[in-house]
């Protein structure tokens, strides 16, 4: 269940992420190409988390979700080691 609420959480993250970058300006003229893994901001983001403490704790875990930071970390670490 914990998995689960985290893989929600990680998905809405993404459709927000997208939806900003969407959204956002892009310099120097022309289309470009943009590559991004949602995926793996959040891992990124989940480890950071899991060293945080008090206010920076609290931001990254109301961005993750919230299913809370066990849930995302949990999340983070079946990821990679399905990945490996």
């Amino acid at each position: 269940m914990e998995l689960a609420e985290a893989v929600r959480d990680e998905t809405a993250m993404a459709m927000r992420l997208l939806g900003h970058l969407a959204r956002a300006p892009r310099g120097g003229g022309g289309d470009k190409n943009l590559a991004v893994s949602p995926l793996s901001l959040h891992a990124a983001l989940a480890l950071l988390g899991a060293g945080a403490r008090g206010e920076t704790l609290d931001q990254i875990v109301a961005f993750l979700g919230p299913a809370g930071g066990p849930a995302h970390a949990a999340l983070a670490s079946h990821v990679a080691l399905c990945s490996l």
